[in-house]
């Protein structure tokens, strides 16, 4: 099947059910309540809702890379953008995929759990993942990314 043709399905009616009848789907909404929960994020609960998005995956998380304190709280501002309604930038998004296991994955899943209403996209996109790394030639870079998108 072609790239395009798994596109046009993956916007299909019947695949838009399909995933809105999945009852799992309940319960990665109880991980975006927690997240709506906090007004900011420090360092260890944004660790934790990483962990909390990956235990939705079929990758493990590896060790997150150490951050100095300067990129962590660099990191913790693009994540407050986000809860905040903001869209981030490419270096922004960078910078939260190196975060999220170099995962442009990961990185999606956590910023639709911060900001679900902005993030929507992305996460349908997610179940097509197969198919962007398909469609990019397994080149993940944000760039592609936010262009695909």
């Amino acid at each position: 099947m072609t790239l395009d043709r798994w596109l046009l399905r993956a916007q299909s009616a019947q695949v838009k059910d399909q995933i809105a009848a999945d009852t799992a789907q309940e319960d990665f909404q109880a991980i975006i309540q927690v997240a709506a929960r906090r007004q900011t994020l420090d360092w260890e609960e944004a660790v934790a809702l990483l962990h909390m998005v990956y235990g939705w995956m079929p990758t493990m998380l590896r060790p997150i890379e150490p951050h100095i304190p300067a990129q962590r709280l660099q990191l913790l501002t693009h994540l407050q953008k986000v809860k905040m309604g903001g869209l981030l930038s490419t270096a922004e998004l960078t910078e939260v995929k190196r975060f999220a296991n170099r995962s442009v994955v990961g990185a999606s899943k956590l910023l639709h759990v911060l900001n679900s209403a902005n993030y929507t996209k992305q996460l349908y996109t997610l179940h097509i993942s197969k198919v962007w790394k398909f469609g990019a030639k397994k080149d993940c870079s944000a760039v592609k990314w936010i262009v695909w998108v």
